[in-house]
């Protein structure tokens, strides 16, 4: 059985200001950001300027990512369509691949955006098995939602499982 990393982030090592700094503690978005790796996010970058793809982030997860899974029926071989209802208290870290509006699949476990494969990268997969690496049926972003995932896309349990993410639950971007 494959074992898929929820990012969960029950502790906050510390908060300073407009940053706040959290330890990685899953393989979901590897090789980013290692196992046991402390990071700081910038909670105010969103004021500035607004969340784009490729940033990682710090977000409040949907009710439904604790709840197990998609909260309405999807199709085959489709990521998650829409987003849950309602945020929960639990926080993880993960790359958006998409945002409002766009169109996106996954083929070989890069998103593919508006018909553009995203750029390697960081990304890895593990898992040559990985089904939910390979989900062409596209889903439309919804007005003020980011379709998030990690970077081992072989082991996160993102936005593919629980859907788009409102720009509210984001909490702020890796700070470089």
């Amino acid at each position: 059985m494959r074992r898929l990393a929820l990012l969960v982030l029950p502790v906050l090592i510390a908060a300073c200001g407009d940053s706040v700094s959290v330890e990685q503690p899953s393989e979901a978005m590897a090789p980013t950001i290692k196992v046991g790796e402390e990071v700081t996010f910038d909670q105010a970058a969103f004021s500035d300027q607004p969340p784009r793809k490729g940033d990682v982030v710090l977000f409040s997860l949907p009710r439904s990512a604790l709840g197990g899974g998609c909260a309405v029926p999807q199709r085959s071989r489709q990521a998650c369509p829409a987003p849950a209802k309602g945020k929960s208290d639990a926080r993880s870290v993960f790359r958006i691949v998409a945002g409002p509006g766009d169109r996106v699949a996954f083929r070989r476990g890069r998103a593919v955006v508006d018909g553009e494969p995203e750029k390697a990268g960081s990304i890895q997969v593990t898992d040559p098995g990985c089904e939910r690496c390979d989900l062409p049926v596209t889903v439309t972003l919804p007005k003020g939602h980011f379709f998030l995932a990690g970077d081992n896309r072989s082991v996160a349990a993102d936005s593919r499982e629980f859907g788009p993410v409102p720009k509210s639950f984001l909490e702020g971007r890796l700070s470089e």
